[in-house]
């Protein structure tokens, strides 16, 4: 029943693969540009997993002596210590370079990632190519998440599996290898991120691996060379040209999951199996675990640190990398998996072969809670206390995560109050909520998705195609339907310059493409994207009247929100705030716009909007409140103003959020926030 591909015994050429698939993960970390698709590294340790996994199993239950008990303690004893080491280690770094909010993040990703669901907790929170990915040092933990569930499933599924003949497992498996692809293929458009992260559309490549346990070996000579060479070059070619914008995994998932397949298959006699059994491949193999493991961090720590990274930098951090990893695997792999005996300690005993790991899990467990309770341990800049407020507001969006159900809650309020746009509405709910909360006055958001205005019978071309796809299937539906509720006030909100101007505030991507504008607007789903055509802007100016005219015709009060000034030319501000030693600093060096470049993006959907609106829309413009002839502030007494180059923070939604009720008479004063009253009575 079981292939000759799989029989047991020591394979090097198979740590070998190790290699190859840690190198281009780590080359493609390390951001060379030749390795664009080195993610793809993640893929051939999957289809190993799923091979060695299974040849292990089968092993045993044909020699009866498998049992579930020993299978999850050896799991446990090789996974555990190096990655508790890992957590442990950021952890302790983060306490001296974080900020609060990120020192938070890491606290609570440690949790998710010591329980193996850390790849729900990124599906939910963090795309793997964000820019975001560098404050997160244990994002690359999600793969090993994966393969937790994996074993978690697997065994259970194999021995009902192994009760069926030869034909029907292959058969079976093959099932799980279309359909888990098919699926991730349909899920692809709708939702990338759980594509990339979850186990059901990774399944595939573990159950290639699976297979291979099952096939008759390969022959032929001739076969038996060439096909390891091909299987090569498919990993290489697919680590050399796939990129951040290939959609995966997938249909694209194949090339490199097949290409380790055809390498495994074929045996260790041939000329391609031999070089990957050269000793120091083998040795980058056999340490690829720890390198896996520690290589993300110190890229994260090394960068949040230096802001860049030079070509010797990355050849620093490649042979730190491989050092670093190195210690793991001799001083914290091996000794727990052979039980300290070669140290002369007695082997650990069957029923307490797991305890080790066990405490220093819940000790972690504790410890990253402690961290993600307190906020990220703002105290420990108490002798700094204004740089302390800075860095505590940076990364704080919300002041209450109960915000929605508080305001749900409410029995007869005053005014029902709609904020729809992109997230740019997302960011001045939590100011309009809690003004609200405290005036009786039930501030509903609905948020249409990232670089997705607040306007009707439009398209978006340009940016990510599934947030275009989704935000030009489903917006103008939805605004009509909201619309039909008679909302007391409708406020449009959204960065109307990513569609109407030239930003002054792009990101790195936008930058490689050589856009001017972020994104543009057609009457049709087909037209082609020109990031410099006034075509967008008449779009606007026609989308917009309809909009209005949209929810008045419902009985709302209209009110259009101006786009908030950018703060930053690269649309990132935190690396910048961490480098600075006051708040004079931080205004001075990280507001890097002249005034004019920051006008340039809001003025013309401003200058639209008085053109087009009636008189019964109110036009707010956030411009005054912000900026002067000189400047545009960025961070006040109360901290920052911005979490990125155009983002409120919780602070500057404070802000905005209270001169836009002045001035649509729901107060008359500025408030001070409701949580900080009750935080004031309370003391």
């Amino acid at each position: 029943m079981i292939g000759a591909a799989s029989l047991s015994g020591y394979r090097g050429e198979v740590d070998g693969l190790r290699a190859v698939a840690v190198l281009l993960v780590l080359f493609h970390h390390l951001g060379f540009s030749l390795f664009s698709g080195g993610y793809v590294g993640v893929d051939v340790f999957f289809v190993i997993s799923g091979y060695l996994i299974t040849r292990l199993i089968t092993h045993e239950i044909r020699e009866k002596s498998f049992s579930f008990g020993r299978f999850y303690t050896r799991r446990v004893t090789r996974l555990a210590p190096a990655l508790l080491a890992t957590i442990a280690g950021s952890l302790i770094a983060g306490f001296f370079v974080f900020t609060p909010q990120d020192f938070a993040d890491l606290g609570q990703s440690a949790i998710y990632s010591i329980i193996s669901v850390v790849n729900f907790h990124f599906w939910s929170t963090a795309g793997y190519f964000d820019t975001e990915a560098l404050q997160k040092p244990l994002l690359h933990i999600w793969s090993l998440a994966v393969e937790e569930q994996f074993y978690f499933i697997w065994p259970i599924a194999l021995i009902l599996l192994l009760k069926l003949n030869r034909t029907l497992i292959i058969s079976t498996i093959f099932i799980i290898i279309i359909a888990s692809t098919a699926a991730a293929q349909y899920v692809l458009p709708l939702d990338p991120d759980a594509a990339y992260y979850l186990l059901p559309f990774r399944a595939a490549e573990l159950a290639i691996g699976a297979l291979l346990c099952f096939v008759p070996p390969i022959g032929n000579r001739i076969a038996r060379n060439i096909l390891p060479i091909i299987g090569m070059a498919a990993i290489v070619a697919s680590g050399v040209l796939y990129s951040r914008e290939t959609p995966f995994p997938g249909v694209a998932a194949l090339l490199p999951t097949v290409g380790t397949a055809l390498i495994i298959m074929s045996g260790g006699l041939n000329f391609t199996a031999q070089a990957l059994r050269l000793p120091p491949v083998v040795y980058i193999g056999k340490i690829s675990y720890s390198l896996y493991l520690v290589h993300w961090p110190l890229i994260v720590f090394f960068t949040y640190i230096n802001l860049t990274v030079t070509d010797i930098d990355r050849v620093i951090l490649f042979f730190a990398s491989i050092a670093l990893a190195a210690a793991s695997y001799h001083f914290v792999e091996q000794p727990f998996r052979t039980g300290f005996a070669r140290r002369g300690t007695p082997r650990f005993s069957k029923g307490w072969a797991n305890m080790p790991a066990a405490l220093a899990a819940l000790s972690l467990i504790v410890l990253a809670a402690h961290v993600w309770a307190l906020r990220g341990l703002p105290s420990r800049f108490d002798n700094d206390p204004e740089m302390a407020r800075i860095l505590a507001t940076l990364g704080e969006q919300r002041s209450e995560q109960r915000l929605p159900e508080l305001v749900r809650a409410m029995a007869s309020p005053e005014r029902r109050v709609l904020v729809v746009g992109d997230s740019h509405a997302n960011r001045l709910f939590s100011g309009l909520a809690e003004i609200g909360l405290a005036n009786n006055i039930a501030v509903q958001t609905v948020g249409l998705g990232g670089g997705c205005p607040a306007l009707t019978e439009v398209f978006v071309l340009g940016g990510p195609e599934d947030r275009a796809e989704n935000c030009n299937r489903s917006t103008t539906e939805r605004l009509r339907e909201l619309a039909e509720n008679g909302f007391d006030d409708v406020l449009l909100v959204s960065r109307w310059g990513l569609y109407v101007s030239e930003l002054s505030s792009l990101g790195d991507r936008a930058r490689e493409r050589n856009q001017v504008r972020g994104r543009a607007l057609a009457t049709t789903p087909d037209a082609t994207f020109d990031a410099a055509a006034d075509s967008s802007l008449d779009t606007f100016r026609e989308s917009l009247a309809r909009t209005a005219e949209l929810f008045a015709s419902h009985g709302s009060r209209v009110v259009f929100v101006g786009q908030v000034p950018p703060s930053n030319s690269r649309n990132t501000i935190e690396a910048c705030v961490r480098q600075q030693q006051s708040r004079a600093e931080v205004q001075r060096n990280c507001f890097n716009l002249t005034v004019e470049q920051a006008r340039n993006e809001v003025r013309a959907s401003m200058e639209v909007a008085q053109e087009v609106l009636s008189d019964d829309v109110v036009i707010f413009d956030p411009w005054p409140h912000f900026c002067s002839d000189t400047t545009c502030q960025i961070v006040d007494e109360n901290g920052m103003l911005y979490t990125d180059g155009n983002h409120l923070s919780l602070n500057g939604s404070r802000r905005l959020a209270n001169a836009l009720a002045i001035e649509l008479g729901w107060i008359t004063t500025r408030q001070r926030p409701r949580a900080a009253r009750q935080s004031a009575a309370a003391n």
